[in-house]
């Protein structure tokens, strides 16, 4: 099968023929022609219809208002005065495919009956557009035709004796410049010819010729576009949905009016129709859409790659949902690089920082004004969720100091249904103010983090280490069931000791083990260490002992007298530590919150009763589908240690008490009192496999030694409350004594506590030996010593 023949054809569009003087037809293009040409490949066989689309589809104008036609100039035309060739017939299209590569296709392009033309003359009416578009006086040419411009003619009117043709009336629109949008009646001629005639006259019209000197190349989806009558809640809003349509769409816009209760905007082409007018209503804030003219015949041109309206603000608006979810990384380069790719605008990075500060303000809120915010949160907060604790701690002025959160729902399921061993750390916020993150965690009987209580303070320091564990205090009692776990930071040590006189606290051995492993740099230390904080007998522990201290002969000496063996030792521990051992509960929170640690205070909460929510409502559906007595991670434990006892020689030794042996060694197992000599049943308060072989022996139930806290019942129970949402800020109902409460950002940005080091500025010659007496008695750097004395006597 033979190959077709392809053709390239020149376009010229927007196209005018003229005779000259010399009578010969010459053609020119209506407006600005740079933008006005284009190539067409074509195959040799095309018809008609397939020429006359491809040319409608390029030229790009709606078919609806404008009628396309297609004409040549004749090879003829330089000897004789031949008028242009149109090409409307398959047979003229191959007549004109025979001499394309001398003569460019050319196409004229008119309005059809009425159109956009008698549209914009009413929205300029209904607008109050002063419009001086009065016929003009003087020469009528091209067969009597009449030109009536929007420009600046003054009040030059049709003067009596002139005769207008009125069949013939062209209207040529948007060749002067746009008139202001006045609420003024539409004004007459000396003649009291109503200029609302137009209508008629362009209704009776058989084809008005609005020209058209540019590509119409702005298409709004209507499903996106704004329309008459819309409401906008304020103007500002308004103004950001127009600014948005033109970043889009790109197209740009000017205000021609704008004030407390009118705004207007039109195209910045001045030939185009584009424009809008908006008012308030009544004395509200609320904006409503008048009249909109929709259709664009902007060129080209008015694509830029600076679109006037890509201001940070319009940016930061269309990315800010991108911020919503605190997981996702959304960097200025992105902003770029999606900017460019959605709207074909380049920006510059410091444009696509300031759109991420405003997004990110947009959807977290702004800094200061979450700290003022601060009180009618808790008070919603305690309201929808009763029983909740919140306290806001400030100093004289009204600076914030502290924030405690405790939701009523956690409080009462860690009260019923969690084990008494609390968690508690502390991490650096990343929010403009900075500060200390503090939290309270437990243990559900699923084996899943439970968390009770948050606290927000500038550092971690003894002032507010006491004042959290004062307002924790509220929550647990203090008494000899109760303990606490944390990291050997002092501050710690010294608020939990003023606040509480019978709980016990206890170390967590995973930052003990790091301390030890850079003070005794062994591979084989760590598995020893923690082979010896866990075990569960005095005897057991001695044995991993001896054994860690032959690695160094001064670990013992730090174990014993520096950290104290009673802090991290289960078998020496005063209290019942059950398996917690390390603050990885804390340490997992703190993870979790990595991103939303850089949120003001005010997200910072939000985000975390959010986070509270989801667990409560995902646990409670998962402890309703459990049917077994434990939950499944205790009933696996149960299942193994089951297995474990099938081999082992239960032996009676009283009413109460039995031997069981295993191979080399023998326990004694009481089951009343819930001890075993292996003490894995005293400390864990869940049958050891000695004492399951002993139920076994006797027939009893295994699950009746177990402890409830891991029941699937306290499993329900601890997630068996709802924790609410806030309803939207517009319906909070506060109280004045909430509402007069001043709470101000912290004075300062506030990190780890320590004081900035200040830069010392040398006075004197630069020291530059290694041996300077003074820089060896003061830590001082070398570079920066400051000692006057000459360096010969600096020097040691």
């Amino acid at each position: 099968m033979d190959s077709v023949e392809m053709i390239w054809v020149q376009v010229c569009y927007f196209v005018e023929f003229k005779k000259t003087e010399e009578s010969k037809w010459t053609w020119d293009y209506i407006g600005n022609g740079e933008e006005n040409v284009d190539i067409l490949y074509v195959p040799s066989s095309i018809s008609y219809i397939e020429l006359y689309n491809k040319v409608q589809e390029l030229v790009n104008v709606d078919s609806k208002l404008y009628e396309i036609e297609m004409m040549s100039l004749n090879p003829g035309m330089s000897k004789f005065s031949v008028p242009p060739q149109r090409i409307n017939s398959d047979m003229k299209v191959k007549w004109f495919l025979s001499i394309c590569k001398k003569h460019p296709l050319c196409v004229t392009i008119s309005t059809k009956v009425t159109g956009e033309c008698d549209s914009v003359r009413e929205f300029e009416r209904d607008c109050g557009v002063e419009t001086n578009g009065e016929v003009e006086k003087g020469d009528v040419s091209h067969q009597n035709e009449v030109e009536l411009y929007d420009g600046d003619h003054g009040n030059d009117n049709v003067e009596e004796g002139n005769s207008v043709d009125w069949d013939n009336l062209h209207i040529i629109q948007g060749s002067s410049e746009q008139q202001d949008f006045e609420d003024k009646s539409p004004p007459r001629n000396e003649n009291n010819v109503d200029f609302s005639m137009e209508e008629d006259i362009i209704g009776t019209s058989t084809q008005v010729l609005c020209s058209i000197p540019y590509r119409s190349s702005v298409r709004i989806p209507e499903n996106e576009d704004v329309h008459d009558d819309e409401l906008f809640p304020t103007k500002s809003a308004l103004i950001s949905k127009l600014q948005l349509l033109a970043v889009k769409y790109q197209f740009e816009f000017k205000v021609k009016k704008s004030n407390k209760s009118v705004y207007t905007v039109v195209c910045v082409e001045k030939i185009c129709n584009w424009r809008l007018r908006a008012t308030s209503i009544a004395e509200s804030e609320i904006f409503q859409i008048r009249k909109y003219s929709s259709h664009h015949i902007c060129s080209m041109s008015v694509r830029r790659r600076d679109n006037r309206h890509a201001t940070y603000s319009v940016i930061g608006k269309h990315v800010a949902p991108k911020y919503h979810d605190a997981n996702i990384v959304y960097r200025p380069r992105n902003i770029i690089n999606d900017v460019r790719r959605e709207f074909g605008i380049t920006i510059k990075y410091h444009k696509a920082y300031m759109a991420k500060e405003f997004a990110y303000k947009e959807v977290r809120g702004s800094p200061d004004d979450s700290y003022a915010k601060l009180p009618m949160y808790c008070h919603i907060l305690e309201k929808n969720n009763p029983g909740t604790l919140t306290f806001i701690e400030t100093d004289n002025d009204g600076h914030f100091m502290y924030f405690f959160m405790a939701l009523g729902p956690s409080i009462r399921g860690f009260l019923s249904s969690i084990r008494r061993v609390i968690c508690v750390d502390g991490t650096f916020l990343k929010s403009k103010y900075r500060g200390t993150l503090l939290v309270a965690t437990c243990q559900d009987a699923n084996r899943q983090i439970y968390p009770l209580a948050w606290g927000i303070v500038d550092s971690e320091n003894n002032d507010s280490w006491t004042w959290f564990f004062q307002k924790l205090r509220q929550i647990t009692d203090d008494t000899d069931e109760l303990v606490f776990i944390s990291d050997r930071a002092t501050s710690i040590s010294n608020g939990f000791n003023s606040v509480y006189l019978n709980a016990h606290h206890g170390h967590c051995i995973w930052h003990l083990q790091t301390n030890l492993k850079s003070k005794f740099p062994r591979i084989d230390i760590v598995p020893l260490f923690r082979a010896t904080a866990q075990a569960y007998s005095l005897a057991k522990f001695e044995i991993n002992m001896q054994a860690l201290c032959s690695l160094h002969e001064k670990i013992r000496e730090y174990l014993e007298e520096e950290v104290g063996v009673e802090y991290w030792s289960r078998a020496h521990f005063n209290g019942i530590r059950y398996n917690t051992m390390t603050t990885n509960n804390a340490e997992s929170l703190n993870s979790l919150l990595r991103s939303a640690r850089e949120f003001p205070i005010l997200a910072l909460i939000e985000y975390i009763r959010e986070k509270m929510q989801s667990w409560f409502h995902d646990r409670r559906i998962d402890a309703e589908k459990c049917t077994s007595y434990l939950t499944p991670p205790m009933e696996e434990k149960m299942y193994d240690r089951y297995n474990e006892s099938k081999g082992f020689e239960v032996k009676a030794l009283s009413p109460d008490e039995m031997q069981v042996s295993d191979k080399m060694e023998s326990f004694i197992v009481n089951l009343e009192r819930g001890t075993c000599t292996c003490k894995e049943f005293d400390l864990d308060q869940f049958p050891c496999a000695h004492a399951i072989a002993v139920v076994r022996d006797v027939g009893d139930n295994c699950y009746r030694f177990c402890s409830p806290f891991y029941s699937t019942s306290y499993w329900k129970q601890a997630y068996s409350e709802y924790i609410y949402p806030l309803s939207n800020e517009v319906d909070w109902e506060i109280p004045d004594s909430v509402r007069s409460r001043k709470v101000i950002r912290p004075l300062t940005r506030r990190g780890s506590g320590r004081p900035p080091k200040k830069r010392k500025q040398s006075t004197g010659e630069v020291c530059k030996s290694r041996k300077c007496s003074r820089c060896l008695k003061t830590g001082h750097n070398r570079i920066t010593c400051t000692d006057r004395a000459p360096l010969s006597e600096r020097h040691e």
